[in-house]
């Protein structure tokens, strides 16, 4: 976590080890930062950092060459932050000091002669994040489906996203369900309780015990044997 410019009021994690330690917990109250985690296996709720993240090891990848990726790592992040975003037109470094980044190879130009004025600067800053508008979402974007009882259904199954074996069940349960909202629900598993996405789940149908009466129960049948007779009791064949 590097606090070199200032520190975050809000920080959002999955549920690795590293970060749900007791440890980085004192850190995160001593700071006076709000920790809060995503639900687990599910990265689109942290979607903007998973995003850069599949650039930066695809950026990594086009880079190694037999070297260390700890070697590359500095160009590659002066790379990513010195590039415009398609959505705003401006690079991350552009929103954070206000001008662009001095890259390699601009010591080399020595034509370049330009002063701002502070407060002018500003003044256009401000009034370009105004004008910014959010990209809107592609029209093929895929639709998740949602079973409709989960709004209604008591017990839930949990798609296990954990690598498993080849006949593994892919869903795990049913379970109780304690809490639900539009996109979260709290389920009751058999050590804890736990919350997960509405598009990890779908609705388990079992039958309750006063669902099934004497009317309905099933009836016994008997069978009777038939009798076998015995080999003297049968007819002589005729010899022939």
């Amino acid at each position: 976590m590097d606090c070199s410019i200032w520190l975050p009021s809000k920080l959002t994690s999955d549920q690795g080890k590293q970060f749900e330690s007791n440890l980085f917990h004192k850190l995160t109250k001593l700071l006076g930062i709000d920790k809060i985690h995503t639900t687990p296996y599910h990265p689109q709720s942290n979607g903007m950092v998973e995003r850069w993240h599949r650039s930066l090891k695809t950026a990594l990848r086009a880079r190694l060459n037999h070297k260390s990726w700890i070697e590359e790592l500095p160009i590659i992040l002066l790379g990513l932050r010195a590039v415009p975003r398609s959505d705003t037109n401006v690079s991350a470094a552009e929103l954070t000091f206000g001008k662009t980044l001095r890259l390699p190879g601009d010591f080399y130009d020595t034509d370049r002669n330009v002063s701002y004025d502070s407060y002018e600067y500003v003044q256009k800053l401000r009034q370009s994040i105004d004008r910014l508008k959010p990209r809107p979402a592609a029209r093929n974007s895929k639709h998740i489906f949602v079973y409709p009882d989960l709004k209604t259904c008591n017990k839930v199954f949990v798609r296990n996203d954990t690598v498993r074996k080849t006949l593994q069940p892919p869903y795990d349960g049913p379970f109780n369900v304690i809490k639900r909202s539009d996109k979260i629900f709290t389920l009751q598993l058999p050590d804890r309780k736990a919350k997960f996405p509405i598009d990890r789940l779908k609705p388990s149908y079992v039958l309750n015990e006063t669902d099934v009466t004497d009317e309905t129960s099933p009836q016994k049948v008997y069978f009777t044997q038939p009798e076998i007779p015995s080999p003297t009791s049968c007819p002589e064949i005729p010899k022939i």
